[in-house]
């Protein structure tokens, strides 16, 4: 089963949990990412995919008709990060963020964090 997806072209999701759930996420994630580049005529941030799924887990969680959705997602990639918009000559550069995207649809960053069977002997 695989539980590494491409979302963006700087964007991954890692899943952990059922992979019916794994797909439905995955799906919506990818098309929101193609509207949002669609619209905006730019990349989706990382952050912005996380709070994405984290509001779908959301709705599915206090929606009395559909049951919650049983995965959890660690959404990582790339962003370009500005350090100053006073200074001209520094170059905007990517930097590394990983997002933890739980079932009730809260949304943590992390610098290292691991999912799955056996996360807590990891962290």
């Amino acid at each position: 089963i695989r539980k590494i997806f491409q979302v963006d072209a700087h964007v991954t999701a890692v899943c952990a949990g059922l992979s019916a759930d794994m797909r439905v996420i995955i799906d919506k994630a990818r098309v929101e990412a193609l509207t949002y580049r669609m619209e905006i005529e730019d990349c989706p941030t990382v952050e912005y995919m996380s709070r994405f799924v984290a509001d779908v887990m959301l709705e599915s969680t206090t929606n009395p008709r559909s049951r919650p959705f049983g995965v959890s997602v660690l959404m990582t990639g790339m962003d370009m990060f500005f350090e100053s918009a006073l200074r001209q000559d520094v170059k905007p550069y990517p930097v590394p963020r990983i997002f933890l995207c739980d079932p009730s649809g809260s949304v943590r960053e992390w610098k290292a964090i691991a999912i799955g069977r056996n996360a807590n002997t990891v962290n």
